[in-house]
């Protein structure tokens, strides 16, 4: 049997994609399994050596075209032929076999699953697919249920291209494929959209820190971490910052940006309000993810509600894990994650500087209850997620023939 993690936005070794790959191949490596991790032709040296990842799709998932008219339909055909390609170059396959796919968008889902078409029954491997992403559409209520409403595809086409590329799936390899997604809503707004069944799998991660009772000491310490982007209510985040300190004195901010090149005038205005303002400390480029969560009393995702309705949140998951309250935008996968596990944390409803403030206000006056319930998240998802649950679960869909 040959387990293959396949990735083309395995790129960076701070990344999610980074972070899944380590937590499923380690789970793998576990039970005696080597996996075959091919990611992105330009996969960081760091993580090829850490994980044993290869270079080897020629494209990157989120890949796009500078055209503003058809850009994202020149993308998704240069990617889907790209996707195809890639997998055909993976080696003679079995049905024994078993294909993990993750974070894919709409070209990496038909590009696999045209691939996987192509072989015969004794070649077909057993294909679990995960959709890391928001599907790209609004829910709008109708009725007693939801309608669901695309995006403008020249602003965001992941709903256009998901509808599109289901449409286009051969319908004979639905059992050897099986798409997931990490989240109960999100798989459910996949599967409406899509048309087929869309599974859950249990988070792969993990407490980063050994969960501990937060906010005991003055400065009470708020985090911002990750990735930082439009969409997760970066430009929002230096009126956000002032407001919070004008009201809450005792606090420190915590702002860390893996990337700050792709949002410099934003990046620039925070580092001149820390340059004066001893409360704030700024941290760019990758870092010590466990020092960050150490040193956080409250995760602050800023995000915008709309990108996260149906789409986990990596941030999130290593928060709860580790026991860390949390601030998060309502009706989204976030809120209903810190609210399945504890409810350590609050939730903003409007996705502008002034209401997501108030919302940090609210915790840092509250630290003490919602510290305490999440310690009691934590312990809640241990019992539940991790890698070992999430690669039996991937087996159990998988059903292989041998080799478990």
């Amino acid at each position: 049997m040959r387990f293959l993690f396949a990735d083309p936005g395995l790129l960076w070794h701070w990344s999610h994609h980074a972070n899944t790959c380590r937590l499923i191949s380690g789970a793998l490596r576990a039970r005696g399994i080597e996996p075959e991790i091919l990611a992105f032709q330009e996969v960081d040296a760091e993580l090829q050596s850490e994980l044993g990842a290869k270079p080897h799709f020629k494209f990157f998932t989120y890949a796009g075209n500078p055209d503003p008219i058809c850009g994202w339909l020149n993308a998704f055909d240069k990617n889907l032929d790209l996707m195809m390609e890639g997998m055909s170059r993976i080696g003679p396959t079995s049905a024994e076999d078993v294909v993990f796919v993750n974070s894919a968008q709409a070209a990496v889902f038909l590009g696999t699953g045209l691939w996987l078409s192509g072989l015969s029954p004794k070649e077909r491997p057993q294909v679990v697919l995960e959709f890391g992403t928001d599907p790209g559409v609004e829910a709008v209520p109708a009725g007693k249920g939801h309608t669901l409403i695309a995006r403008d595809p020249r602003i965001d086409a992941r709903g256009v291209l998901n509808r599109f590329a289901a449409s286009n799936l051969p319908r004979n390899i639905l059992s050897h494929f099986h798409p997931a997604t990490f989240d109960a809503d999100s798989s459910s707004t996949f599967s409406a959209l899509m048309g087929i069944p869309v599974a859950v799998l249990p988070l792969p991660h993990v407490a980063v820190v050994p969960p501990r009772l937060r906010g005991t000491k003055s400065p009470t310490t708020v985090a911002v971490v990750g990735h930082q982007r439009w969409d997760k209510g970066y430009q929002h985040l230096p009126q956000i910052v002032q407001h919070v300190l004008k009201s809450h004195p005792q606090t420190r901010f915590l702002l860390h940006n893996a990337k700050p090149q792709d949002m410099p005038e934003v990046h620039a205005e925070l580092s001149r309000l820390a340059a004066t303002e001893p409360r704030i400390v700024m941290v760019s480029g990758p870092a010590i993810w466990s020092e960050l969560l150490e040193a956080a009393d409250i995760i602050l995702c800023p995000y915008d509600p709309t990108q996260f309705i149906a789409s986990y949140s990596s941030v999130t998951a290593h928060a709860i894990a580790s026991g860390i309250p949390m601030v998060v935008p309502a009706g989204t996968t976030l809120s209903r994650t810190l609210n399945d596990f504890g409810a350590g944390g609050t939730a903003f409803d409007r996705f502008t500087p002034d209401a997501i403030a108030l919302a940090v206000g609210k915790t840092l006056d509250g630290i003490a209850e919602y510290a305490q319930r999440a310690l009691t998240g934590a312990e809640q998802w241990a019992r539940i997620n991790g890698p070992t649950q999430t690669v039996d679960a991937i087996f159990k869909m998988a059903r292989p023939t041998a080799g478990l």
